[in-house]
C-alpha cells in the first residue's frame, strides 16, 4: 500500500492526512533516521519487513490499525 492510499483511506473515512502518517510512524516496520549534530528524527528508514494491508473494522477509531 502506498501512502496514496492511506491518505484517500483517511479521507473516506473522515480523518486528516496526519493520522495515517502518526499510525505508519507506529508501525515496528519503520526505523527513525535522526540528525546526527541535534539527535532529532529527520527521516523514516523501512526496515525491509513485508507490512500487510490495514486492517477495516467497523469502528472509525479502529480503521487505521496497521500492526
Amino acid at each position: 500500500m502506498g501512502m496514496d492510499e492511506a491518505y484517500q483511506i483517511t479521507e473516506d473515512n473522515g480523518y486528516r492526512q496526519s493520522n495515517a502518517e502518526r499510525r505508519l510512524r507506529e508501525s515496528k516496520n519503520l526505523e527513525p533516521i535522526f540528525n546526527d549534530k541535534h539527535k532529532y528524527i529527520v527521516a523514516y528508514k523501512w526496515t525491509g519487513k513485508e507490512m500487510g494491508s490495514p486492517k477495516i473494522f467497523e469502528q472509525k477509531q479502529e480503521i487505521l490499525n496497521f500492526n
